[in-house]
């Protein structure tokens, strides 16, 4: 098979179709099927389906599942026969949370939410923010001083935090930090749990006493959230930002958003959007105090095109040219994707790889296994950046999907890749970090990719003239 492969990949190149010859299964519990190693050792369970093949026959409880480890399955679920599949049914029955936002609807109500959404994060829309973006970051950044010990997931999630509310929904994040702060920490095992046990099968709206602190917390951040709609419906005023599209939408028949699905979008986009780029930025930092021949290089790029410590902040015209910065944010985002797995539920009969699939099939992927997959990045435990400038081995076009592809694909990520170039070249530009000795981290499997442990690194002021080196 011959195919076009992603900016940075190898450009075409040959390789092999996936292999679906039936080879067993990881062992099981008789009772849970997969679920119950899925959920003991999420990244550990996805790693052991590599020797069964490409198309591993699962169980999970009562209902059939297949595991995708070859890029072309996945694009075939993705994108080729994307009509087929929905959103699973645990993650439907997460709605605490999330409602009926746009990354659980299924269907029309999944093409009005999107349509809506899509003009926020043109391309167009997104050179207007990354000034916005420079600035919330400087002023952060400001606030360092020489010498200090500064916890990193700490200080990228106060600023990817600032950053969306104030873009996305012209406000301000102080009265969000906690009450976010709190709900991510309270409710991110609690969700991957559902998605990786029995708990699928009831909704999170249910009193069990596990979920008591999740829904005290929710009920905090819903208060927020609808203050901040009451207040903008009260005003009438067109900010340009993604609520105010939504607030001024008008469906065929005359009609708006009732507050409800407005609260949902807006929580959405403000947990999903922030959060994925703060742990990003955090695993970035975190690779590059731990390889300093590739910080190195990314800070010398970024002296080239800013100016150092004496220059200024990237605009929009400068991210082309930060390409070192952008290949450290892809590796890392091969490594450690935030979204690290994914499921979907097919709704009729399908054919994947020449094997028939009944209808309510649930067909699950890491995006973990698939970017470690030694057959298409060499070496695939290394952190090595420079490899998406070369020309890499045979890869098919999703060997690396950090931010999923089809009609699904994650409409924040040209707005998540502009961000955390931006806050990036800025840290680097203005600060050496060297991370205090003794601390290892490792990866969390939570809804998302997180760090199991904040990371606590030393701030180094850069004076003007000072060399990259």
């Amino acid at each position: 098979m011959v195919v076009d492969v992603r900016a940075g990949d190898a450009k075409s190149a040959a390789y092999a179709l996936p292999d679906t010859t039936a080879r067993g299964a990881p062992p099981a519990d008789a009772f849970a099927g997969h679920l119950g190693p899925l959920n003991r050792d999420t990244l550990g369970f996805y790693e052991s389906l590599l020797p069964y093949g490409d198309l591993v026959r699962l169980r999970f409880l009562a209902w059939p599942g297949w595991a995708l480890n070859h890029p072309d399955l996945i694009e075939d679920v993705l994108v080729r026969q994307a009509a087929s599949f929905q959103k699973p049914i645990g993650l439907k029955r997460t709605r605490r949370l999330l409602g009926r936002g746009i990354l659980v609807a299924d269907g029309d109500a999944w093409r009005r939410q999107r349509r809506l959404a899509m003009p926020a994060f043109h391309r167009a829309r997104v050179a207007t923010y990354v000034s916005a973006m420079a600035g919330i970051a400087d002023a952060h950044l400001a606030q360092w001083a020489d010498g200090d010990v500064r916890g990193v997931v700490h200080e990228m999630t106060a600023i990817t935090l600032d950053i969306a509310t104030r873009t996305l929904f012209g406000a301000d994040a102080g009265p969000f930090a906690r009450a976010v702060e709190t709900i991510l920490r309270n409710s991110d095992a609690m969700v991957h749990r559902r998605l990786t046990s029995w708990e699928f099968l009831v909704p999170d709206t249910w009193p069990l006493p596990q979920y008591r602190d999740f829904h005290r917390d929710a009920k905090a951040l819903d208060e927020i959230v609808f203050g901040i709609i009451r207040q903008r419906r009260a005003a009438a005023a067109d900010t340009g930002d993604l609520l105010s599209m939504y607030l001024q939408s008008r469906d065929e028949d005359g009609s708006s958003l009732d507050d409800n699905l407005l609260r949902d979008e807006v929580m959405t986009l403000l947990l999903a959007g922030h959060d994925t780029t703060a742990l990003l930025l955090s695993w970035g930092l975190w690779l590059l105090m731990r390889h300093p021949d590739a910080e190195s290089r990314v800070r010398r790029e970024v002296d080239e095109v800013l100016g150092g410590p004496g220059g200024r902040a990237a605009t929009f015209d400068d991210l082309p040219a930060l390409r070192e910065v952008r290949f450290a944010i892809d590796e890392t985002l091969r490594l450690y994707p935030p979204a690290f797995q994914n499921s979907r539920e097919a709704t009729v009969p399908v054919t994947l790889g020449g094997v028939t699939l009944p209808a309510r099939s649930t067909v699950l992927w890491s995006t973990w296994a698939v970017h470690r997959d030694p057959r298409w990045f060499p070496d695939p435990l290394a952190f090595r950046p420079e490899r998406f400038a070369e020309a890499g081995p045979a890869r098919p076009r999703l060997a690396f999907h950090p931010f999923g592809a089809g009609p699904r694909m994650c409409i924040g990520n040209t707005f998540a890749i502009a961000e955390a170039t931006v806050v990036l070249a800025e840290v680097l530009r203005r600060f050496r970090l060297e991370v205090l000795p003794g601390q290892d981290v490792r990866p969390f499997p939570a809804f998302t990719l997180r760090l199991d442990r904040e990371v606590y690194a030393r701030v180094r002021l850069r004076l003007p003239g000072e060399a990259s080196e």
